[in-house]
């Protein structure tokens, strides 16, 4: 299995612009608790910063299909993503912060946010196959 080397650099590159919203999240997260002396996160973060989440997942997909690795799970992640960021804002809009309802809108951040963590896993994992193959 060889990649051309332009194949690679749009995979590291989709990886890393996939990886911004995570990264802030992160960093937020360790200044505020900080800050604030409690923990705190912001888990909306990702999904707010989505742009970066589908450009970075394009990327993934057009680099794991053309070395024909891991692209299953990357258009996966890209659909499951998009699919409950769209089903968040569906529900969201219409809802008070309470009840079943509201359960429902956290489980579909949850699921949103472990998509977004699979597919990094998967980008990660297409990286480090493409860059041990050079």
């Amino acid at each position: 299995m060889t990649a051309s080397p332009g194949v690679k650099i749009i995979a590291v590159i989709g990886l890393a612009v996939l990886l911004v919203p995570l990264v802030f999240m992160i960093v937020t997260s360790i200044a505020g608790s900080i800050a604030e002396k409690r923990f705190l996160m912001d888990y909306l973060a990702t999904a707010e910063l989505f742009p970066f989440i589908l450009a970075g997942s394009l990327l993934l997909v057009f680099a794991a299909h053309r070395a024909h690795l891991y692209a299953n799970a990357i258009t996966a992640g890209l659909i499951a993503e998009t699919a409950t960021l769209l089903a968040i804002m569906l529900v969201s809009g219409k809802i008070k912060a309470e009840g079943a309802s509201f359960v429902f809108a956290i489980v579909l951040i949850a699921l949103y946010n472990a998509a977004v963590l699979v597919e990094c896993v998967a980008g990660v994992l297409l990286c480090v196959k493409l860059l041990r193959a050079a």
